[in-house]
């Protein structure tokens, strides 16, 4: 009788901390328009997603596309052509994808069967090991203002049963990889990206078919280096 008690206490919990929207759970004071947006985006053939769940390595890879696309322009959060050319699909909803600057890349932490997809479009998905994405992922989602503040111990609980905002790291996980074979898919992890830099910069300039000369690759290197990006992010933004 206790255990169900218990059970149900728990049940009650989760209910009131987040909302399930179509499938996503989300955060209710977030909205629903940008979502059920992102959800039906109409893709466009020339669009470049980065796929992520939260803290897998997303601003790092915007960075390094971001500075692909604009032949090494430094990484600055304050220079409006960063956002513009960045926009999060459902966070920042149709507005800024309509508006966006091209070249650029659309951010999303939907997993990636529940992304928009086109065949002519490309996808970048990023994927980091759990264990990093946890901690990384429960001291970033207590700087939130606008959710409910949770301990480690409740918030671990939340991430094995996949209850967090942007849903479950293990579904996201396992639908980035079945898909890392397609043609229009890049898969990299953010194990890679810290041991194998530069060959991660020349496989991604490849796929968005960006031409990588020595002297775009040193500026790369230093701009998208942990070095130089400390301190440029502002960790409020999801």
């Amino acid at each position: 009788m206790e255990s169900e008690q218990t059970s149900d206490s728990n049940e009650s919990e989760q209910n009131e901390l987040f909302e399930i929207v179509d499938g996503i759970c989300w955060v209710s004071d977030w909205g629903l328009r940008n979502l059920r947006f992102s959800l039906s985006y109409q893709t466009r053939p020339d669009d470049l997603f980065i796929v992520t769940y939260p803290r897998s390595g997303t601003t790092w890879m915007q960075n390094i596309v971001y500075n692909l696309l604009t032949n090494g322009q430094p990484f600055n959060v304050s220079t409006i052509d960063f956002f513009e050319r960045n926009p999060h699909l459902e966070i920042d909803g149709k507005k800024c994808i309509e508006t966006m600057r091209r070249p650029g890349a659309i951010k999303t932490h939907l997993p990636m069967h529940r992304v928009p997809y086109n065949s002519l479009a490309k996808y970048i998905c990023v994927i980091r090991n759990p264990k990093d994405v946890c901690i990384s992922y429960y001291i970033f989602y207590n700087m939130w203002p606008d959710v409910p503040k949770l301990e480690f111990d409740r918030f671990f609980e939340c991430f094995i049963e996949g209850y967090l905002p942007f849903g479950d790291y293990f579904e996201a996980l396992r639908s980035a990889w079945q898909r890392r074979h397609y043609d229009n898919v890049l898969l990299v992890s953010y194990e890679e990206m810290q041991t194998e830099s530069q060959s991660v910069i020349e496989k991604i300039a490849n796929f968005i078919n960006v031409v990588l000369n020595d002297q775009l690759l040193e500026k790369i290197m230093k701009y998208a280096s942990f070095d130089y990006m400390k301190g440029k992010f502002d960790d409020e933004r999801r």
